[in-house]
């Protein structure tokens, strides 16, 4: 019951407003909407932490080898999860702009007419197609080939790969 509260709360706090509309002209009313969301963002990772901590055994059946080390692995897999909520509260443009460009500064970067995409040219030739063959297709061709050893059953590895490119398409 925890969970399902804990987790429809984040979703509902993170699409309660408009996020994909664009900021307004008014300087306080952005301000405002950026305050709410951080307001929101902060309520939500506190109930996750809560929730985390409340959900997670504290002492385990078994002894585990390792068990620092996957401590250690669970703590940054709840920072992760804290930033992703974090970022799911806010607006798209605000997260690339504001949060995003101060990691690293050239996320914030407009792409320009000469960068390459895939969906430039999509006619089918020999040129294009020895065009579009980068590292992308290396490591994905990588990736495929590493999964077919490790699954090997022909249909879920597909269905893993199309889930996976389905995945990619909508970041």
């Amino acid at each position: 019951m925890m969970f399902i509260f804990t987790f429809s709360y984040i979703f509902y706090t993170a699409f309660i407003d408009d996020y994909l509309a664009p900021y307004p002209s008014d300087q306080k009313e952005v301000d405002k909407i950026n305050r709410d969301n951080w307001w929101r963002s902060c309520t939500s990772i506190t109930l996750f932490l809560c929730a985390f901590s409340y959900l997670t055994p504290s002492d385990y059946a078994f002894f585990h080898p390792m068990q620092r080390l996957w401590r250690v692995i669970s703590i940054i897999s709840v920072i992760y999860f804290c930033f992703v909520i974090m970022m799911l509260n806010h607006r798209p443009e605000y997260g690339r702009k504001d949060i995003l460009a101060f990691m690293d500064p050239s996320l914030d970067v407009e792409l320009t007419k000469g960068f390459h995409t895939y969906d430039d040219n999509c006619e089918l030739t020999w040129p294009n197609l020895y065009d579009n063959f980068d590292h992308y297709f290396l490591v994905h061709w990588a990736n495929w080939f590493a999964t077919s050893f490790i699954i090997r059953d022909v249909w879920i590895c597909h269905m893993w790969h199309v889930i996976d490119e389905l995945i990619e398409l909508s970041w």
